[in-house]
């Protein structure tokens, strides 16, 4: 491997977000070169930091079996929102050859309206109905295991969210106690339609990290957790210190070399 490519890697592993700033600053056909050339593992990490905007560019520019590839292993939240982003033909070809239950899943979360919670949720949610057995309820839980946190959400016979019963309470629940008698009927939830930007200081988040979502007529549809609405309502105009500032500028200065040379080999 030669030491330009070196370089770039050590930078975009080291200082990701230094790194990010700089490759978005290269022309769109650049960008494509840089994401090419990276292993998959550091594309997709510099794909889910980027201006979406700037990384749906780049894809167009990309070879189609490379942005395949990548889609197919890139997280739901930041697939949808290049996307949605880049030509509809374009993307319509990506879904069309990445893993069916994902392409699904991306094409449920593209009908709706952008920053809302229901771009922003995970639409697999594990639910018990609200009629079973605390040692049937536990018998499900250990079968199904992901997506299960601290509490498991209740719905009724046609799936309308009635609201929480706590994972502790289950375990410590009589076998035969049904559902329904352990039930916190005053959890919160937020509806799908709400703006993401309105959530970012609810007090919610001070006692759940994960909060059921429910549409508009109340069927449970997902959950939004706190980790993904605090990565996308964090203010990106952060002022940072003069230090960190100077210190970003000097790797920036440094890899930009290298940087610049992957670049000029490339193109000859």
């Amino acid at each position: 491997m030669d030491t330009d490519k070196v370089l770039l890697e050590q930078y975009v592993c080291s200082h990701p977000k230094e790194a990010v700033r700089d490759i978005e600053r290269l022309k769109d056909d650049e960008k494509a070169v840089v994401l090419a050339e990276l292993p998959h593992e550091l594309s997709l990490s510099v794909l889910s930091i980027m201006n979406r905007y700037l990384a749906a560019k780049s894809i167009e520019r990309m070879n189609l079996d490379l942005a395949i590839a990548l889609f197919d292993k890139m997280e739901i939240t930041p697939a949808e929102s290049i996307l949605r982003r880049c030509d509809p033909q374009l993307a319509n070809k990506i879904m069309d050859a990445i893993a069916p239950p994902k392409a699904s899943l991306i094409r449920q979360k593209l009908k709706v309206k952008e920053d809302t919670v229901a771009s922003f949720m995970n639409p697999i949610v594990f639910a018990l109905k609200k009629h079973r057995r605390a040692e049937e309820a536990l018998r499900l839980i250990k079968q199904v295991k992901k997506g299960v946190s601290t509490f498991v959400c209740v719905v009724d016979e046609h799936d309308n969210y009635v609201g929480i019963v706590m994972l502790h309470e289950l375990l410590f629940a009589d076998s035969s106690t049904k559902i329904a008698a352990i039930i916190k009927t005053d959890s919160p939830c937020f509806s799908a339609d709400t703006d993401i930007e309105s959530l970012s200081k609810n007090t919610v988040w001070q006692q759940y990290r994960s909060v059921p979502v429910i549409d508009s007529n109340g069927k449970l549809v997902g959950m939004l957790d706190f980790k993904t609405v605090d990565k996308n309502t964090r203010d990106p105009q952060m002022e940072l210190t003069q230090q960190i500032i100077e210190t970003s500028n000097s790797l920036g200065e440094l890899y930009s070399i290298g940087l610049s040379g992957f670049l000029h080999v490339i193109g000859k």
